[in-house]
Parts: structure tokens; sequence; C-alpha cells
């Protein structure tokens, strides 16, 4: 995790914002900045899905209540959240106390909205094969992919388009071979 972590906090938003919009007006300028971007990039896409994976792994075979272990999870994790809500309320721009109370609510809420579907995952690893845990992984992204697309009229390049179909024919026949499988041995 920490291979994608370190270089992407020396990426700012707005170098992002800036790569992100060179790339779709098919700009030639800063190509090597835009390489390196596009690595950093990469990186974090690795981290997240080696670290997901791994997070799996871990909870599947961890001899731990879901709820127990979450909660181990939730108290480990605060001391750094609460170092970087200080660190944002120093800065000047953290929302929480500072918004309108409705704001704040809701950003308490979110906890729920978090750590609710955390506790539901943990229950679903240990009850499913994780490679069925790895395939429902793919669903949420596509289902942004597809938002994206169709509800939000964003832009669809053929290069993404063909990303789409290539990882979904992938699946398609992972799925095959494992049902194929599974039917020689029974």
């Amino acid at each position: 995790m920490l291979f994608g972590f370190f270089p992407a906090l020396r990426a700012s938003r707005t170098d992002l914002s800036e790569t992100l919009k060179d790339s779709s007006r098919g700009s030639s300028g800063g190509a090597g900045l835009r390489g390196r971007r596009f690595l950093v990039a990469t990186q974090v896409s690795l981290a997240l899905a080696l670290s997901f994976g791994f997070y799996g792994l871990i909870r599947k075979v961890a001899p731990i209540a879901p709820l127990v272990g979450l909660t181990v999870e939730t108290l480990i994790l605060t001391i750094p959240a609460l170092a970087y809500l200080i660190f944002l309320d120093r800065m000047g721009v953290g929302a929480f106390l500072r918004a309108d109370a409705l704001t704040s609510l809701l950003l308490m809420g979110a906890a729920l909205v978090t750590g609710l579907p955390l506790l539901l995952f943990t229950k679903g690893t240990k009850r499913l094969h994780l490679t069925t845990i790895g395939f429902l992984q793919y669903i949420a992204p596509s289902g942004t992919f597809l938002l994206a697309v169709f509800v939000y009229h964003e832009p669809l390049r053929p290069a993404q388009l063909s990303t789409f179909i290539l990882i979904w024919s992938a699946l398609v026949l992972y799925s095959w071979d494992s049902v194929m499988h599974s039917r020689k041995m029974v």
C-alpha cells in the first residue's frame, strides 16, 4: 500500500485535474509529467487492489466475529483519523464543526454509511468463496462507469469502452471456467 500512497501524497489534486484536462484535450506538452502522473495513478490503483484483496483474505481467515473485528479496526484507525481532522482544522479547511449543524450531523452520520457496509462485507466473506468476493468487487466500479456514461453523459473514449469490454469478457470467461470446473467435480 505504501508504494502507491507516498507518490500520491506528492501529486496534488490540482495536478490531477490538470492532467485529466490535458489528456482530454490531447495536449502534447508535458509528456514526461503526464507519464509520471500516469505512473502515480497506476501505483495507487495497484495499491487499492492489493489492499482490498488482502483485507478480504484476512477478514475471511481471521477467527474473529465480524463486529469485534470491525470494532478493533475502527479503534486502530481512530488515532490517525483524529490527527488528520486536527490537522485539517488547524489549516482552516476542515468542515467538521466549522460548517452549519446539518453538515456536521451528516459527517457524523457518515460513520453508519461506511461502517454498516463494512460489517456486512465481513459477514459475507465468512460465507462466500474468496473468488466470488473478488468477482463481486467489479460491480461497484462498473456501476459507477455506467452511471457516468449514461446518467451524467461523460464522454466515452474508445480506449475506455474497450477496457470495460475486455475486463468483463475476462470475468465472463473466468466465470464460465469456474462453472465448468465445478460441474466436473460433481
